[in-house]
């Protein structure tokens, strides 16, 4: 009876070092930056270590965001929540979707996958024809060319394959992806919109899809225009022998209806409701696409827990009360305990 007491009490003393040492780390904008953030209530229900690396008035472009996103090297045991897309909204409009969303895409498969399903711009095992140079764009190395006559070969396995290219402002040319001989594009790489604090390129992500499993050779090359670049090539298996990294996303909140002006600042002055509504449903169905590759991305419906027109609002009309800030948390923890309960299910279906 000792004995088993014993073991009891060492399993459980077990359980809670897993649980104690089970982290998150966060990224977004002054949502989530705030010191009386929705992240902290999220993180201290769940036991979980927070590392906060969101970064006030920052757009998902801006260098507090992507920049931030992409220098993390994610593991089995990673765990992420961004909650972004306001920014973006009240700065650019409808008009700014085409290119949020690409960088979304991009952000969420950076961060959804393993660092080691990854093959970077600069691994010797992607064999280079032409003339191609090494560019830092913030902290993001990529591999840039000018050249029409120069290619970009690889091999990745599974059923989809994806490019993490660079959306130029201005210089930018139409970049050609080809797998197993099918050439798929040409994608465009030019004409993107400068962020609020100026960014001008961001990462966007090309997905070939519906491949058979198995290895595949990939060719990256300029179809025409100016310069193109990667950052990264990754294959993608629907169902990989390995844990990947849990990502829980949540969608842009609505303002109040007089709030969409800025009273100081016109560039911040181009959301609405309807513009908050396109923002969504690109992030919703970005999700959607990314869980049918096999990612374990998690949509969280801030906007449906969040009510601009009530105390969940600051005296600002920009940023989230105390009551705010508490709808996200419960979002949130509402999303984390469906996806656990979810992946419970799945494993008992599964069977030993």
């Amino acid at each position: 009876m000792a004995r088993a007491l014993v073991l009891s009490i060492a399993v459980f003393a077990f359980a809670a070092a897993a649980v104690a040492g089970e982290t998150v780390t966060a990224f977004g904008d002054s949502f989530t930056e705030a010191a009386n953030s929705w992240v902290y209530t999220v993180a201290q229900t769940k036991g979980w270590t927070l590392t906060n690396r969101a970064a006030s008035g920052s757009q998902l472009g801006d260098a507090g965001q992507v920049d931030r996103i992409f220098e993390e090297q994610p593991g089995r045991d990673s765990r992420y929540t961004l909650l972004t897309g306001y920014n973006d909204m009240r700065a650019r409009g409808r008009a700014g979707i085409v290119f949020f969303r690409g960088t979304f895409e991009a952000s969420l498969a950076h961060l959804a996958l393993l660092h080691e399903e990854k093959v970077f711009a600069a691994d010797p095992r992607i064999l280079y024809h032409g003339v191609w140079q090494d560019v830092l764009v913030g902290t993001r190395a990529v591999r840039a060319t000018e050249d029409p006559a120069a290619t970009a070969t690889l091999s990745v396995r599974g059923e989809t394959v994806y490019v993490v290219a660079e959306r130029f402002h201005t210089g930018g040319g139409e970049m050609l992806v080809s797998v197993d001989g099918v050439e798929y594009g040409p994608f465009n790489a030019a004409r993107n919109l400068p962020t609020n604090r100026g960014r001008a390129s961001a990462p966007f992500l090309i997905r070939i899809t519906s491949l058979k499993a198995g290895t595949h050779k990939v060719v990256i090359s300029k179809s025409r225009g100016s310069a193109i670049a990667f950052g990264w090539v990754a294959g993608v298996e629907r169902q990989p022998a390995i844990r990947r990294p849990l990502v829980y996303a949540g969608n842009a909140p609505r303002m109040q209806t007089n709030g969409y002006v800025h009273p100081r600042f016109e560039q911040w002055s181009h959301g609405s409701d309807q513009a908050v509504a396109s923002y969504n449903d690109t992030m919703c169905s970005v999700v959607t696409l990314l869980q049918a590759d096999g990612l374990d991305v998690t949509y969280v419906d801030v906007s449906s827990a969040y009510d601009p027109d009530t105390a969940h609002i600051a005296d600002d009309r920009i940023h989230p009360s105390a009551l705010g800030h508490t709808a996200i948390a419960n979002a949130f923890l509402n999303a984390v305990t469906a996806h656990e309960t979810h992946a419970v299910a799945r494993r008992e279906n599964r069977g030993p």
